[in-house]
């Protein structure tokens, strides 16, 4: 089943599937769930024909077309062989049917009972541990790591390897502009309290003296594998607030689980770090922002609507152009290379 699931799959992995080797209870499951956070279809297929055009939202690329106007690149390269590919796939019941209507935690029941043989994950090996790893163990008396692995960077449609690229940072907070001041001010006092080390000790391991003791300012943990979110849940909160990773740069601040996981992440990531960036133009992005264009690319729900529609996906998709024609996509793409042509002549 796993040789024949991962030959279905000609896709790569971007956020990372899950596929069991040795439990036995995979052996009937037919299906893969799909879980299904932060349009994780688009990172799954999209990057099959394009690593640049999955980025959703307002936070798109841009490339110079041959006719010389600078485009979204989701509407210049070629996206039907990975729109075909997630047809393919839906059709053939090797994505399950009704993956669209899970939630996390039936997608995560139905990948612990057996009931379907890998999920699609968003965020990283190691945020499996909490809602995987450790109720893997109380389902099946076994090691997650013994039965389940994370599938590496796989091919394209050109045969290589390939990860999609997004924007440069997605981890924002927003505070509402009614809010009265004085709101304001402790809502700034707490994030100012979280980027002081106290705070940054105190909101990623819980309060000193239990877990940890602090020695030459850096955190030292009783026991090292330890997870930390399964004592203080509000830590997997507020440990990744205003500072994401802390221990990728900084040697003050351990692991948060257990090593295993942290070193598969690391070599994965270090598989994405290896794959070449095709050429886009990011100021075109900085314009959309700077004259505050509405325009957005909805990819994820573009791709679930031609995966799972019945028309030819040709059809489909020059349907969807038009659409977003209709918007006023040829506006935004005079209004961008208008001050494209004023920056290059300043």
């Amino acid at each position: 089943m796993v040789t024949s699931l991962i030959n279905g799959l000609k896709t790569f992995d971007m956020v990372y599937m899950m596929v069991p080797t040795a439990s036995p209870v995979y052996k009937e499951a037919q299906t893969v769930v799909m879980y299904f956070y932060r349009n994780a279809f688009e990172y799954g297929n999209k990057g099959y024909a394009s690593s640049i055009a999955v980025a959703d939202g307002t936070q798109f690329f841009w490339k110079m077309d041959q006719d010389g106007l600078y485009k979204p690149v989701y509407f210049t390269d070629d996206l039907i062989p990975a729109f075909q590919l997630g047809r393919e796939l839906y059709t053939s019941g090797v994505i399950e049917q009704d993956a669209m209507m899970q939630t996390v935690n039936s997608a995560q029941e139905k990948f612990l009972r057996g009931e379907c043989a890998a999920i699609l994950y968003s965020g990283g090996f190691g945020g499996v541990y909490g809602n995987l790893g450790i109720p893997w163990k109380e389902y099946h008396d076994r090691d997650f790591l013994e039965d389940v692995k994370a599938l590496g960077l796989m091919q394209d449609r050109n045969g290589n390897k390939t990860y999609p690229i997004w924007g440069y940072a997605w981890s924002e907070s927003y505070i509402s502009a009614k809010v009265d001041e004085e709101k304001r001010d402790r809502i700034l006092q707490i994030y100012d309290f979280l980027l002081s080390d106290e705070g940054a000790f105190l909101s990623t391991y819980g309060p000193e003296g239990d877990l940890y003791e602090i020695v030459d300012g850096r955190v030292v943990m009783y026991d090292p594998e330890v997870y930390v979110a399964g004592k203080y849940p509000s830590c997997g909160v507020f440990a990744a607030l205003v500072r994401w990773n802390p221990g990728r740069y900084d040697d003050r601040f351990p692991g948060t689980i257990p090593s295993a996981y942290d070193e598969r992440d690391y070599e994965l990531m270090q598989q994405a770090e290896a794959i070449p960036i095709p050429e886009y133009e990011p100021r075109c992005s900085s314009i959309m922002k700077e004259a505050q264009i509405d325009f957005t690319i909805q990819v994820g729900e573009d791709f679930v609507r031609i995966m799972t529609g019945s028309e030819p996906v040709e059809e489909m998709w020059e349907e969807i152009r038009q659409e977003y024609e209709e918007a006023g996509l040829e506006n935004v793409i005079r209004t961008v290379n208008e001050r494209m042509r004023e920056r290059s002549n300043m």
